[in-house]
């Protein structure tokens, strides 16, 4: 099983070649991860008009977001080829479900953006590709490095320089019994990518973006 799901990731990422962005400051050799962060918000309004795009697409809210950041990033590169990691929750396997801690694995998304296409040619060849890559995601990342062989570069994540996470579950308010509970976010500092997107949904039907 596990080589079937390796055979699948060689197969549609062999030839990846390194997402080149437009940046003011060259590029270390060694990778430290050092960076900044920007905060904004997807009003409900825009986010209400992605999900109507989605039914009338017969795709999800993911695909038509994943669709518009992998345009932008041809664009800001000049590529036609655009891979992005993507973080999701691992817990298909039987008693995972209610386990404490951080069960993800990252996949890479690739997208052919060759021949100049519109948003809805864009959006089809994503509908084609993501359910088929997201059925493999088993694979843990580091198999899949492994699998496509190739020296590593020390400067740059390996296979994806851009990540897209989506949580379409809103974070509810935590409430105990006798104490005053707030969430606090840990400044965010460095970043494993290029380029790091995350999006969260809030109950009000918005979305916080975080982008470092």
């Amino acid at each position: 099983r596990l080589e079937r799901l390796l055979g699948h990731w060689r197969e549609r990422l062999t030839g990846l070649t390194p997402l080149e962005l437009p940046t003011d400051r060259p590029r270390p050799p060694v990778w430290d991860g050092s960076g900044d962060v920007v905060r904004f918000d997807l009003p409900a309004e825009l986010v209400t008009a992605v999900d109507g795009l989605a039914r009338s697409r017969r795709v999800t809210r993911y695909m038509v977001l994943l669709t518009a950041y992998q345009a932008l990033l041809g664009h800001w590169s000049g590529r036609t080829d655009v891979a992005v990691c993507s973080t999701l929750a691992d817990r298909a396997q039987r008693g995972a479900a209610e386990l404490i801690g951080p069960l993800v694995n990252t996949v890479v998304l690739r997208t052919d953006l060759s021949g100049r296409p519109g948003f809805d040619t864009l959006l089809e060849r994503v509908r084609r590709r993501v359910p088929a890559d997201l059925s493999h995601a088993e694979a843990p990342f580091d198999l899949v490095v492994g699998a496509l062989g190739g020296s590593r570069d020390l400067s740059r994540h390996p296979l994806a320089q851009a990540s897209f996470t989506l949580l379409n579950s809103p974070i509810r308010p935590v409430r105990m019994a006798d104490l005053d509970v707030a969430l606090v976010e840990p400044p965010l500092t460095e970043t494993p990518l290029d380029v790091f997107l995350d999006l969260t949904l809030r109950t009000d039907g918005s979305i916080a973006a975080i982008l470092q």
